[in-house]
């Protein structure tokens, strides 16, 4: 009814014929202090815990120095500095990271740049804006509304992620049906490398056939080849019309006919496509109690929801009425919400987004952001669910749009940790990368995955992977241990 409302690679390239990592001392402080402000500078271990730990308080460093630095500048002679004197750095922007990406392993020091949170401006011609790093996402957002524009990315971390990150992890989010990947959107970058020099590769042109596009090799590459310090993202037209479904179905044979008729009736409309099986939604409404929720949470462990977003220049009614009757023709669902207005569809949509949340609310978690064929979706998921059994419940959700799955597997007891981190590794991967699948999504490899990137890479491209990492970065200061194990 409707109603309203593994084994590991050995390197070929031997980074330990380098001189051994430095540890901080005082004349290296000394320096720091000659370049940047006091308030640039963190040093009480109070302060430094947020840049220690992540945002899942799963990965925890003990760095003894953050810097934050306010200009492209400042970081040109942070950078030249930890080179020559073989110190470790690790970029951070928001710290909304889920892979241990942006955190320490040890002792790195911290390079934050929320200090260079400039708009730069906004060609009203090209639907360019130039903006730093430490931008937030939402910030842009909220600047861009007066063009009736927005980036082309769309995360549940908007109000606190910094676009660098974003750039630097290539984020995917859950618009990615509609806008395909961040990295189509960057027109260009400035990049500051280990040795210090500024590699402007800033643009606003869409078309640019001349030789290497080097800005590619950055995006995604995790703050191990460079510092994205700008960047020349081509922005979207908000759109005028917005409406969100969310249905309910009692199969996961039904939801991938869902799947097929909205994109089917939905069309260059269909701007987002999500799923989550029962054991996602019980955890948001039994964790969440003030969130409004569309349907009652139930023991039946058989049900799965849908949610769609179809927008446009143009009124949706006719779309949406085509789309509900031929869902309801087929039997497909038996319920459906869709929202009135703005804050209804803000409200149906906080139920996906807060599924994360809800889940670290419960215990700790083991994430995985996988990519695979969406009728293996639901089988995965109950492999994994019968592995992990009683020491914890495995939720599945994510962007069934794009074929991008999220496992969250909860361990009820922390003490069991080391024990449920066995069941769950390297056998989830190891799983996705037999139906070949791609063993991170959207989310990076940073030094969860690394170990596991033989799962995705063959031996080859893991090698010359080393090489272009060499090149930029020789001394392998830059996050160290991440994306490339070794």
């Amino acid at each position: 009814m409707l109603s309203f409302y593994s084994k590991a690679i050995s390197p070929r390239i031997n980074f330990k014929s380098i001189a051994a990592f430095s540890t901080l001392q005082e004349q290296d402080l000394k320096y720091f202090r000659s370049i940047l402000e006091p308030h640039e500078i963190v040093t009480e271990p109070s302060e430094l815990e947020k840049f220690n730990t992540d945002w899942m308080k799963k990965y925890v460093g003990y760095s003894k120095l953050a810097l934050k630095p306010n200009t492209s500048q400042k970081v040109s002679s942070i950078l030249k500095y930890c080179n020559s004197k073989n110190l470790k750095i690790v970029p951070q922007g928001g710290n909304t990271g889920l892979v241990g990406g942006s955190v320490p392993l040890k002792d790195e020091i911290v390079l934050s740049l929320t200090n260079m949170n400039k708009i730069l401006g906004f060609s009203e011609n090209l639907g360019v804006v130039s903006v730093e790093a430490g931008c937030v996402l939402d910030s842009i957002n909220q600047f861009l509304l007066k063009y009736g524009s927005e980036v082309p990315l769309d995360l549940g971390a908007k109000g606190s992620c910094c676009i660098g990150g974003n750039i630097a992890t290539n984020a995917g989010g859950i618009r990615f049906v509609k806008f395909g990947p961040f990295r189509a959107s960057i027109l260009g970058l400035e990049v500051v490398l280990p040795s210090g020099e500024i590699l402007n590769l800033e643009s606003e042109i869409r078309k640019d056939n001349t030789g290497f596009d080097l800005k590619q090799l950055f995006i995604g590459s995790e703050g191990t080849l460079g510092v994205i310090t700008k960047a020349n993202i081509l922005t979207s037209k908000l759109d005028k019309f917005r409406q969100v479904l969310f249905m309910r179905a009692d199969s996961f044979e039904k939801v991938l006919k869902i799947h097929n008729l909205i994109k089917q009736y939905a069309g260059k409309n269909l701007a987002a496509l999500e799923y989550l099986d029962e054991h996602a939604y019980y955890t948001v409404a039994e964790q969440l109690p003030q969130l409004h929720k569309p349907f009652a949470a139930t023991s039946d462990k058989n049900k799965f929801y849908v949610l769609t977003e179809l927008a446009g220049s143009e009124r949706l009614e006719s779309i949406v009425e085509s789309l509900y009757q031929a869902l309801d023709e087929n039997k497909l669902i038996e319920d459906c919400v869709l929202s009135e207005n703005e804050a209804q569809l803000k409200d149906l949509w906080e139920i996906r987004e807060n599924v994360s949340l809800a889940a670290t609310q419960k215990g700790l978690v083991f994430k995985y952001d996988v990519s695979l064929s969406i009728e293996k979706f639901n089988e995965i998921i109950e492999k994994v669910r019968q592995r992990a059994g009683s020491l914890g419940d495995t939720l599945g959700y994510g962007h069934i749009g794009d074929g991008n799955l999220h496992i969250n597997v909860i361990c009820f007891d922390k003490k069991q940790k080391k024990q449920m981190e066995e069941i769950l590794e390297p056998y989830v991967l190891e799983e996705i990368s037999a139906i070949k699948g791609s063993i991170s999504a959207e989310h990076g490899l940073g030094s969860q995955k690394a170990k596991f990137i033989h799962l995705a890479k063959d031996k080859n491209t893991i090698e010359l992977m080393r090489q272009v990492k060499k090149i930029f970065d020789p001394n392998n200061i830059l996050n160290p241990g991440k994306v490339i194990p070794g």
